[in-house]
Protein backbone atom coordinates (compact mmCIF):
# COMPACT_ATOMS: atom_id res chain seq x y z
CA UNK A 1 0.00 0.00 0.00
CA UNK A 2 1.78 3.57 -0.87
CA UNK A 3 1.42 6.47 1.26
CA UNK A 4 0.46 9.71 0.05
CA UNK A 5 1.01 12.94 2.65
CA UNK A 6 0.07 16.30 1.83
CA UNK A 7 0.66 18.91 4.25
CA UNK A 8 4.03 20.86 4.39
CA UNK A 9 5.79 21.74 7.38
CA UNK A 10 5.74 25.60 8.55
CA UNK A 11 8.08 27.55 10.83
CA UNK A 12 6.28 28.43 13.88
CA UNK A 13 6.86 31.79 16.13
CA UNK A 14 9.68 30.72 17.76
CA UNK A 15 11.75 30.19 14.80
CA UNK A 16 11.59 26.61 15.14
CA UNK A 17 9.65 24.31 12.44
CA UNK A 18 7.16 22.63 13.93
CA UNK A 19 5.31 20.16 12.28
CA UNK A 20 1.25 20.96 11.33
CA UNK A 21 -0.72 18.09 11.37
CA UNK A 22 -1.03 16.13 7.83
CA UNK A 23 -3.95 14.76 5.97
CA UNK A 24 -2.17 11.61 4.71
CA UNK A 25 -4.69 9.76 1.92
CA UNK A 26 -4.51 6.16 1.91
CA UNK A 27 -5.50 4.09 -0.50
CA UNK A 28 -4.87 1.03 -2.91
CA UNK A 29 -2.70 1.14 -6.06
CA UNK A 30 -4.20 -0.09 -9.13
CA UNK A 31 -1.95 -2.64 -9.71
CA UNK A 32 -2.96 -4.06 -6.02
CA UNK A 33 -6.52 -4.05 -6.84
CA UNK A 34 -5.92 -6.28 -9.84
CA UNK A 35 -4.09 -8.94 -7.78
CA UNK A 36 -7.04 -9.07 -5.70
CA UNK A 37 -9.31 -9.14 -7.99
CA UNK A 38 -7.61 -12.12 -9.76
CA UNK A 39 -7.29 -14.10 -6.66
CA UNK A 40 -10.81 -13.47 -5.93
CA UNK A 41 -12.18 -14.65 -8.97
CA UNK A 42 -10.19 -17.78 -9.11
CA UNK A 43 -11.14 -18.49 -5.80
CA UNK A 44 -14.82 -18.09 -6.96
CA UNK A 45 -14.05 -20.52 -9.83
CA UNK A 46 -12.91 -23.18 -8.08
CA UNK A 47 -15.58 -22.95 -5.40
CA UNK A 48 -18.13 -23.38 -8.14
CA UNK A 49 -16.77 -26.12 -9.99
CA UNK A 50 -16.62 -27.67 -6.91
CA UNK A 51 -20.56 -26.62 -5.73
CA UNK A 52 -21.58 -28.01 -9.31
CA UNK A 53 -20.27 -31.13 -8.73
CA UNK A 54 -21.90 -31.35 -5.06
CA UNK A 55 -25.49 -30.19 -6.77
CA UNK A 56 -24.89 -32.87 -9.47
CA UNK A 57 -24.11 -35.81 -6.99
CA UNK A 58 -27.24 -34.81 -5.32
CA UNK A 59 -29.34 -34.57 -8.02
CA UNK A 60 -28.34 -38.55 -8.92
CA UNK A 61 -29.10 -39.20 -5.35
CA UNK A 62 -32.68 -37.67 -5.25
CA UNK A 63 -33.19 -39.49 -8.62
CA UNK A 64 -32.24 -43.17 -7.39
CA UNK A 65 -34.62 -42.08 -4.19
CA UNK A 66 -37.65 -41.10 -6.74
CA UNK A 67 -36.80 -44.06 -8.95
CA UNK A 68 -37.28 -46.05 -5.88
CA UNK A 69 -40.24 -44.69 -4.24
CA UNK A 70 -42.00 -45.21 -7.59
CA UNK A 71 -41.10 -48.21 -8.34
CA UNK A 72 -41.99 -49.56 -5.09
CA UNK A 73 -45.24 -47.69 -5.68
CA UNK A 74 -45.31 -50.13 -8.48
CA UNK A 75 -44.53 -53.34 -7.19
CA UNK A 76 -46.98 -52.58 -3.79
CA UNK A 77 -50.26 -51.55 -6.33
CA UNK A 78 -49.27 -54.89 -7.96
CA UNK A 79 -49.09 -56.99 -5.02
CA UNK A 80 -52.45 -55.52 -3.84
CA UNK A 81 -54.28 -55.63 -7.12
CA UNK A 82 -52.79 -58.11 -9.07
CA UNK A 83 -52.43 -56.03 -12.03
CA UNK A 84 -49.89 -53.28 -12.67
CA UNK A 85 -51.33 -49.37 -12.72
CA UNK A 86 -53.08 -48.21 -16.36
CA UNK A 87 -51.87 -45.97 -18.96
CA UNK A 88 -54.46 -45.89 -21.31
CA UNK A 89 -58.28 -46.09 -20.22
CA UNK A 90 -59.65 -47.98 -16.96
CA UNK A 91 -62.56 -50.44 -17.36
CA UNK A 92 -65.24 -47.84 -17.42
CA UNK A 93 -63.59 -45.86 -20.40
CA UNK A 94 -62.17 -42.70 -18.38
CA UNK A 95 -58.99 -41.40 -19.22
CA UNK A 96 -55.77 -42.72 -16.97
CA UNK A 97 -52.41 -41.08 -17.24
CA UNK A 98 -49.49 -42.96 -15.53
CA UNK A 99 -47.59 -39.34 -15.39
CA UNK A 100 -50.69 -37.25 -14.45
CA UNK A 101 -51.45 -36.54 -10.95
CA UNK A 102 -54.88 -36.03 -11.59
CA UNK A 103 -55.69 -39.37 -13.51
CA UNK A 104 -52.20 -41.65 -11.78
CA UNK A 105 -53.41 -44.47 -10.09
CA UNK A 106 -50.73 -44.10 -7.87
CA UNK A 107 -51.44 -41.12 -7.02
CA UNK A 108 -55.58 -40.78 -7.02
CA UNK A 109 -55.87 -43.96 -5.98
CA UNK A 110 -58.30 -47.22 -6.71
CA UNK A 111 -60.88 -48.10 -4.48
CA UNK A 112 -60.43 -51.16 -2.72
CA UNK A 113 -63.04 -53.89 -2.19
CA UNK A 114 -61.28 -55.27 0.74
CA UNK A 115 -62.05 -54.04 4.05
CA UNK A 116 -59.78 -54.00 7.30
CA UNK A 117 -59.75 -57.48 7.86
CA UNK A 118 -58.64 -58.68 4.33
CA UNK A 119 -62.51 -59.98 3.53
CA UNK A 120 -64.30 -58.99 0.03
CA UNK A 121 -67.21 -56.87 1.22
CA UNK A 122 -69.31 -57.86 -1.62
CA UNK A 123 -67.43 -55.58 -4.75
CA UNK A 124 -68.78 -52.80 -2.66
CA UNK A 125 -65.53 -50.50 -2.00
CA UNK A 126 -64.58 -49.06 1.17
CA UNK A 127 -61.72 -46.84 0.54
CA UNK A 128 -59.31 -45.14 -1.66
CA UNK A 129 -55.59 -46.28 -1.76
CA UNK A 130 -53.02 -44.18 -2.78
CA UNK A 131 -49.21 -45.26 -3.31
CA UNK A 132 -47.92 -41.53 -3.94
CA UNK A 133 -48.69 -38.47 -2.69
CA UNK A 134 -47.56 -37.04 -6.35
CA UNK A 135 -44.98 -38.39 -8.98
CA UNK A 136 -42.12 -36.76 -8.15
CA UNK A 137 -39.95 -34.62 -10.62
CA UNK A 138 -36.83 -36.35 -12.30
CA UNK A 139 -34.04 -34.14 -10.95
CA UNK A 140 -32.33 -34.61 -13.84
CA UNK A 141 -34.73 -32.93 -16.38
CA UNK A 142 -36.65 -30.73 -13.86
CA UNK A 143 -39.72 -31.94 -14.97
CA UNK A 144 -42.19 -35.05 -15.01
CA UNK A 145 -41.31 -37.00 -17.84
CA UNK A 146 -40.34 -40.22 -16.82
CA UNK A 147 -39.89 -42.92 -19.88
CA UNK A 148 -42.13 -45.61 -18.75
CA UNK A 149 -41.72 -49.23 -19.93
CA UNK A 150 -45.63 -50.42 -21.09
CA UNK A 151 -46.89 -53.46 -21.63
CA UNK A 152 -50.60 -54.85 -22.94
CA UNK A 153 -52.31 -55.99 -20.32
CA UNK A 154 -53.44 -58.55 -22.79
CA UNK A 155 -49.93 -59.94 -23.24
CA UNK A 156 -50.23 -60.43 -19.20
CA UNK A 157 -53.13 -61.68 -18.15
CA UNK A 158 -54.95 -63.02 -21.65
CA UNK A 159 -58.76 -62.60 -21.17
CA UNK A 160 -58.75 -59.70 -18.82
CA UNK A 161 -61.24 -57.11 -19.96
CA UNK A 162 -58.63 -54.10 -19.39
CA UNK A 163 -57.53 -53.08 -22.98
CA UNK A 164 -55.09 -50.90 -21.95
CA UNK A 165 -51.32 -50.62 -21.26
CA UNK A 166 -50.25 -51.23 -17.71
CA UNK A 167 -46.90 -49.80 -16.62
CA UNK A 168 -44.51 -51.92 -15.45
CA UNK A 169 -41.43 -49.77 -14.57
CA UNK A 170 -39.98 -46.57 -14.98
CA UNK A 171 -36.20 -44.97 -15.58
CA UNK A 172 -34.81 -41.69 -15.66
CA UNK A 173 -35.70 -39.70 -19.62
CA UNK A 174 -32.53 -37.88 -19.20
CA UNK A 175 -30.78 -40.58 -21.16
CA UNK A 176 -27.31 -40.21 -19.13
CA UNK A 177 -29.30 -42.17 -16.14
CA UNK A 178 -31.37 -44.13 -18.03
CA UNK A 179 -29.30 -47.24 -16.46
CA UNK A 180 -30.05 -46.28 -12.73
Amino acid sequence: MKLRCDGPTTPASTGQFRSVPRRCGTGFTMVELLVTMTILISLVVMASAVYSTYVRDADIQVLKQNLFMMRSAIQQFYLDHGRYPLDGADVYGNRVTFLDNATSELVHGVRSALDRQGANNFGFPKKRVRYLPEIPIDPTTNLVNWQILKVSNQSLNPGSVLHSDVVTNVLSANPEFAHL
